[in-house]
């Protein structure tokens, strides 16, 4: 199923209620005044409802990320406290061998594609995830852009700047 369908079935029978709970209980866990509570719930729903709303079949080539074929959830322990986790990625490359983050893409770009879990997750874990994830940098497609613009001119800005001998390059083995 594609994040779009997810998202519709999750509204329309009323489970984004139960995914943005996680997010509150996952990600908010110290936040227990009701008016950020609120804030919590109508920023995720107010996402989720502009997702949904995307044109279908509209794809972007001028992006910062290669081109993503899938949304990825992956699980892991976390070494030091031995919990688990849950990893939100895109999956990129003619084999699909490769992984990109996604926050720092269009959400036309990722609302059509298929999301893939390699453990059993039901609906609203899913979209608890990813829609923590994608709104990383704003919750809302122009917040998105505007963030997206900020990193290109960064690297744009960097690339002048490794041009010019202004930049010393390093490995981080090497410090």
């Amino acid at each position: 199923m594609t994040l779009r369908e997810y998202l519709n079935i999750a509204i329309t029978t009323g489970s984004i209620n139960r995914s943005i709970s996680c997010i509150h209980t996952l990600y908010y866990p110290d936040i227990e005044d009701p008016r950020d509570i609120h804030k919590i719930y109508h920023s995720y729903t107010s996402a989720a409802l502009e997702l949904i709303n995307l044109p279908h079949d509209s794809h972007i080539t001028d992006c910062i990320d290669p081109v993503i074929k899938e949304i990825a959830l992956t699980q892991y322990l976390d070494d030091d406290t031995g919990t688990e986790h849950t990893d939100v990625h895109g999956i990129t490359g003619d084999d699909k061998s490769e992984t990109c983050a996604i926050e720092w893409t269009d959400w036309i770009e990722l609302i059509d594609l298929p999301v893939h879990s390699e453990k059993s997750l039901d609906i609203t874990s899913i979209i608890c995830h990813i829609l923590y994830d994608i709104t990383f940098n704003g919750y809302t497609r122009a917040q998105i852009l505007s963030s997206i613009q900020e990193l290109s001119d960064v690297i744009r800005d960097t690339e002048v700047d490794k041009k010019s001998n202004n930049i010393i390059p390093f490995k981080l083995d090497d410090i």
